[in-house]
């Protein structure tokens, strides 16, 4: 019996969780989980017909586009692991790559969608195709296979010396553009060296035809007479110097370039020639053309690289026009991120743009959202003190008054003329914040309109917590520990020679004192706090970077896209690891109350965990005075 590669790990995939799950089972029995508010967000579109298939990073959807004023979501299917590219095979199926391997979708008539196979090929960044085969992105290497029964053979391999920007197909022939190299032909089938180089630096790949197009970013739109794959024959180069191409979508005569995240360059080469007619603004992250129709979906993102989105997973524009595109219709979904969470074990505080959002948690398996507030200026990240919610990490706190969780209210934004990361905790009544432009400050909102700076310190920061009259502030390469007893001058008491990227205060319990938890490149460490103004190292263990940390009592959690580790810190000097099987797909924040885990999970919402208290109910309306009208 012979098997692909993709099927007998597949099959040993299954065996290891198989054998997981018996180890596990006692605890997987009792865990509950709840999500809420699930939305893609577009990175890819492939086109059929009247039909756009989304990789939206939860998973992939599909849309009806036969009416561009009344677009229909025919499915969509949310997966653990984040989906990162896709391609179509043939007319029927589709092959979606995600941070767990590739995916196998069954592609009916009608657009619905079916989980047809799970391949555990990791290390790829993305995946390209023509219908008939695959090309996988992996570092230093791009693997060329054919789809067969629910695997996939590997029929070749390229070695890439350097990062792949772009795959196209051209009958046997692969153009691969490497960043800051050229773009290379291959022959499929043939030897592993090149029979053709481009001096083209492409980020963008798209063939039509005979001809093949370069989005080559400053060096601006680059066409190719590529009759001869072994001689491509460069026909015209247009806008360089004047434009920074990224990607790019070609039907028939009409070739559409991105830049910027924000920018469209619209070019017509019905001569042969191209020629720019039309440069729409619309954000742009995924774009695909299809006749005289634009798709195109993209997140705002602001000066420092931050993204918010637009709630439009797919925007249609009518290009009949070339030289004037207009927008025909849209698809309106949640918007998000879901940046921020954090919890008291009965209610969740999410941060989900432009909404700060409140939810009764207590039922794991059914969160239920309470109240919702539009904040302009929302910030990422959440944290709770009392009553108080506060949202940072963009340069601004939205400070939130919780007293009434059904009915939130905006006390202030304070502006620190700073820059992200920021964050921002409390010091008695005080806001203290901190960021890497302006500073560390001490902020009384409670008794000055606009709210006020009373104290601070000079430097370049980008996290703080606090608790009464202690403060850690983390800069490049160490942790001032603060006295804040007198608000008005601060006093650094304390040094910690450690590059702290995140922190959390972790109350005290019967085995251990109040703790200090930092994360840092070289993983967790944990200090004790006997002495909040001179902490002291415990324990640590080595933890990659790119996660998130929450700690409640005994237990601190770590979340990484796929997983989330729970950690014993009974004893902070030797804490101990147990993977669970909570899956995460892309967390931003994590947050723990008792046993309570939530996550901000970018596509949606996260609850884990035991059903717990409900909320107090909500206080009754208050009644009118005898006699007022």
């Amino acid at each position: 019996m012979s098997m692909s590669v993709a099927n007998r790990a597949s099959v040993h995939r299954t065996l290891r969780l198989s054998l997981l799950l018996l180890v596990l089972l006692p605890g997987v029995a009792q865990s509950q989980s709840g999500s809420w508010g699930a939305r893609g967000i577009s990175r890819q579109f492939l086109v059929r017909g009247n039909q756009v298939i989304a990789v939206d990073g939860r998973g992939v959807a599909s849309y009806d586009v036969s009416d561009a004023s009344h677009v229909r979501r025919i499915s969509a299917i949310q997966r653990d692991d984040e989906s990162l590219s896709g391609a179509l095979l043939g007319t029927s199926e589709l092959a979606v790559l995600t941070r767990g391997g590739i995916d196998r979708y069954g592609l009916a008539a009608d657009g619905a969608l079916t989980l047809r196979s799970e391949l555990p090929l990791t290390g790829y960044s993305a995946i390209f195709g023509d219908g008939r085969l695959l090309a996988g992105v992996g570092t230093n290497e791009l693997t060329l296979w054919r789809p067969v029964d629910e695997g996939l053979e590997t029929i070749g391999q390229f070695a890439t010396d350097g990062t792949v920007n772009a795959v196209a197909f051209h009958g046997d022939a692969l153009y691969v553009g490497i960043e800051g190299v050229a773009t290379y032909v291959y022959r499929i089938g043939g030897s592993a060296e090149p029979i053709a180089v481009i001096a083209t630096n492409a980020r963008g790949l798209a063939v039509s035809g005979n001809v093949l197009y370069a989005a080559a970013s400053v060096n601006g739109l680059v066409a190719y007479d590529i009759s001869n794959d072994a001689a491509p024959r460069e026909l015209a180069r247009l806008d360089a110097g004047a434009v920074n191409l990224q990607s790019i979508a070609v039907a028939g005569t009409r070739v559409f370039a991105t830049e910027g995240g924000n920018v469209i360059q619209i070019y017509d080469v019905s001569s042969g020639l191209p020629v720019r007619v039309a440069t729409l603004h619309e954000p742009v992250t995924a774009i695909a053309a299809s006749g005289t129709r634009l798709f195109v979906a993209g997140s705002i993102v602001d000066r420092y690289g931050l993204a918010l989105e637009t709630g439009a997973p797919l925007r249609v524009f009518d290009t009949s026009t070339l030289a004037a595109p207009k927008l025909a219709g849209d698809y309106r979904d949640l918007a998000g991120p879901v940046s921020g969470v954090a919890t008291d074990g009965s209610l969740a505080y999410v941060v989900d743009p432009p909404f700060f959002r409140v939810f009764d948690i207590s039922k794991t398996a059914a969160p239920r959202l309470l109240a919702s507030l539009e904040v302009a200026g929302i910030q990422d990240r959440v944290r709770i003190h009392g009553t108080t919610a506060l949202i940072y990490g963009r340069g601004d706190v939205n400070v939130i008054d919780i007293t009434n969780p059904y009915a939130p209210r905006s006390i202030t934004t304070y502006e620190s003329s700073g820059i992200p990361p920021s964050s921002a905790s409390m010091a008695g009544d005080e806001l203290v914040e901190g960021n890497p432009a302006s500073g560390f400050h001490v902020v009384d909102f409670r008794h000055y309109t606009p709210s006020a700076q009373i104290g601070g310190l000079k430097g370049h920061y980008w996290e703080v917590v606090a608790r009464d009259n202690a403060a850690y502030l983390f800069e490049i390469g160490g942790i001032r520990v603060l006295d804040l007893s007198n608000r008005a001058d601060v006093q650094i008491v304390k040094n910690l020679q450690l590059a702290g990227r995140a922190a959390e205060l972790i109350d005290a319990t019967e085995t251990h004192p109040e703790l200090l938890l930092v994360y840092s490149p070289t993983g967790m460490q944990l200090f004790t706090l006997a002495n909040r103004l001179d902490p002291i190292m415990s324990g640590s263990l080595h933890y990659p970077q790119g996660g998130s940390f929450a700690a409640s009592g005994n237990t601190a959690w770590f979340a990484l896209p796929g997983t989330i580790d729970e950690i014993d810190i009974t004893n902070p000097a030797h804490p101990s690891v147990t993977p669970t099987l909570m899956r995460t797909t892309a967390p931003m924040q994590i947050a723990a109350a008792g046993r309570k885990i939530v996550v901000a999970d970018r596509y949606s919402l996260r609850i884990y965990g035991p059903d717990t208290a409900a909320p107090a109910p909500p206080p009754p309306p208050k009644r009118r005075a005898a006699g007022r009208q």
